[in-house]
């Protein structure tokens, strides 16, 4: 089943983590890139955006699912396939698709899972958080 987090504007304003408590009742949820019209073909493009959705879902405990096609940008932040996240091969046929979600799901595979989502979860604590984040925008600026 998809289903799609509705929300309204008092969860923005108010201090709470009820979007985090909210992820968290799911085994894994979908990121994807932003894809784009091109200016030049007139098609879309992915821009491998790496989006706030992908963190909010790893230190919700949430497993983080996104596509394959985005490994090499992932994995210059230090997220790695059944390490820390769960990529899907879309290329793939349809049954093959269905088979990698069905891993995800699949209860003989929970102690995996479970051990991917406590993964990224912790990195994402380690490596994701407010103080190391302004650390480096502040390296940005004082060396530009």
């Amino acid at each position: 089943n998809v289903i799609k987090y509705e929300y309204n504007k008092n969860h923005i304003k108010n201090d709470n983590d009820d979007y985090n408590k909210e992820l968290n009742k799911y085994i894994a949820c979908f990121s994807s890139s932003v894809y784009v019209i091109s200016l030049t073909s007139n098609k879309l493009e992915n821009t491998n955006a790496i989006l706030q959705k992908n963190f909010e879902i790893l230190s919700s405990g949430s497993l983080l699912v996104l596509p394959f096609i985005e490994e090499p940008y992932i994995n210059k932040i230090g997220l790695f396939h059944n390490i820390n996240c769960f990529l899907i091969n879309f290329n793939n046929t349809k049954k093959d698709i269905q088979e990698q979600i069905n891993y995800i799901t699949n209860i003989n595979n929970k102690k995996n899972i479970d051990n991917i989502r406590l993964n990224g979860k912790k990195y994402a604590e380690n490596n994701f958080n407010s103080d190391l984040k302004f650390i480096e925008i502040n390296n940005i600026i004082q060396n530009n």
